[in-house]
């Protein structure tokens, strides 16, 4: 592919980026009255490039409250088990730019409200892991993602120690491939009880070392995909490759399930629809 084309192809991406990062009705939907959340929500920020964590909290879903700054090698057990909340967790790994706080609020926090069974939405806390994707440029974002993660493997490990496991990991979009960066470092033990793909943006080759790696952390793993994603596609020209968000895993192997979206959902990108209804009704299945 020609520098140009790359160029037409970014430029692409970042408008398409931009719709669903400000919806327009985003407004309106601030504009509601909020409902008090039924669950904590909790995020570890990582600012690669200062070393640096800040775990906090959130307040009404969209007001971040810092508790502990550190480094990954300086953050204590007992640091992390004050902070830590609940008797499971949802952990979340958002978009290229997800972190932003009106789609991170819209998008994940809301969705994750509405969709967590209310009966044990008191022991269930949601981690959001923020982290920053970089620049403009769609590629590099792509490339460095993997390393990014790569130094919260021993982060993630502890916190799944926490919960004995007991916990579910949700990716979207360009967050698959920071969490594969995650996984990288070690084995997770014991295993999460599932990890979600929603609208990935890594290779649907099942055989990736990356998708293998997410395959051994966990029993199960649910594939969204949407025939029509038109990020996914021009993804699938920069890289190449099919898309799993897009085609779904190839080859099909054991241990995954394949959710469909194109029937249900219908938009302009069909790629950030985890908050609309019908993804909502499978998403509270599988955290039931």
């Amino acid at each position: 592919m020609n520098n140009s084309r790359q160029v037409r192809l970014h430029f692409v991406f970042l408008m398409i980026i931009f719709h669903f990062l400000f919806p327009g009705n985003a407004k309106a939907k601030m504009n509601r009255a909020e409902k008090k959340s039924r669950m904590e929500f909790l995020f570890i920020e990582w600012k690669d490039k200062e070393n640096q964590l800040l775990l906090g909290h959130y307040e009404n879903k969209s007001k971040r409250i810092i508790d502990i700054t550190c480094s990954p090698e300086t953050l204590t057990d007992a640091q992390l088990q004050t902070w830590l909340k609940g008797k499971k967790a949802i952990l979340l790994f958002h978009c290229m730019w997800g972190q932003q706080p009106l789609f991170h609020k819209i998008k994940y926090l809301n969705t994750l409200d509405e969709v967590v069974d209310s009966s044990s939405s008191n022991d269930v806390v949601a981690i959001s892991f923020l982290w920053h994707a970089g620049g403009l440029n769609y590629k590099n974002n792509w490339e460095n993602s993997f390393d990014k993660g790569k130094s919260l493997s021993a982060v993630l490990q502890r916190i799944n120690l926490f919960y004995a496991g007991n916990t579910s990991v949700l990716c979207h979009s360009m967050g698959t491939r920071f969490f594969e960066g995650v996984l990288s470092g070690q084995s997770i033990s014991p295993a999460f009880k599932e990890v979600i793909l929603f609208s990935s943006d890594i290779s649907s080759n099942t055989a990736d070392p990356g998708f293998v790696s997410i395959l051994e952390s966990t029993t199960q793993v649910s594939i969204f995909k949407h025939r029509k994603d038109k990020m996914l596609l021009m993804s699938s020209r920069v890289h190449g490759d099919k898309r799993i968000g897009r085609s779904g895993p190839v080859p099909e192997v054991e241990n995954t399930i394949v959710y469909d979206m194109t029937d249900h959902i219908h938009g302009f990108q069909n790629h950030a629809h985890v908050n609309k209804r019908w993804a909502k009704e499978q998403l509270k299945k599988l955290f039931q």
